[in-house]
C-alpha cells in the first residue's frame, strides 16, 4: 500500500509584517534559520492577512462604513471581471481570425 503523508512545519521567527516588506526575502531568511529547504511538491502556505497588511488593505471595522467598503469591493471585483471577459472575447475574435 502506497501511503501519502501530509505534513504540517510551521515556519517559526515571522515577524510582524508591515507595509511593501519583502515577503520573499523575509520567508527565505525565516526558512534558512529553520533549516527548511522546499522541494518540488511543497506546498507553502501564506495567510491573506499577510498578503493584506504587506499591500496596506487593512482597515479598522470601527473606524469605516462597513456597508460602504462592499460596495466598493463588489464594484472593483466587477469591473475586473467585466474587463477579464471582455479581453477574453478579444482574444476569442483575434484566434477566429487567424484561422
Amino acid at each position: 500500500m502506497n501511503k501519502k503523508i501530509v505534513e504540517i512545519i510551521p515556519v517559526l521567527g515571522l515577524p510582524e509584517f508591515k507595509k511593501n516588506d519583502d515577503l520573499l526575502k523575509i520567508l527565505e531568511d525565516a526558512l534558512n534559520i529553520n533549516k527548511l529547504n522546499l522541494v518540488e511538491g511543497d506546498v507553502l502556505i501564506i495567510t491573506q492577512k499577510i498578503i493584506s497588511k504587506i499591500e496596506d488593505m487593512i482597515v479598522d471595522l470601527k473606524d469605516i462604513d462597513i456597508n460602504k467598503l462592499l460596495e466598493n469591493e463588489s464594484t472593483q471585483i466587477l469591473e475586473n471581471v467585466e474587463k477579464q471577459s471582455s479581453q477574453e472575447q478579444n482574444m476569442d475574435l483575434y484566434v477566429q481570425m487567424q484561422e
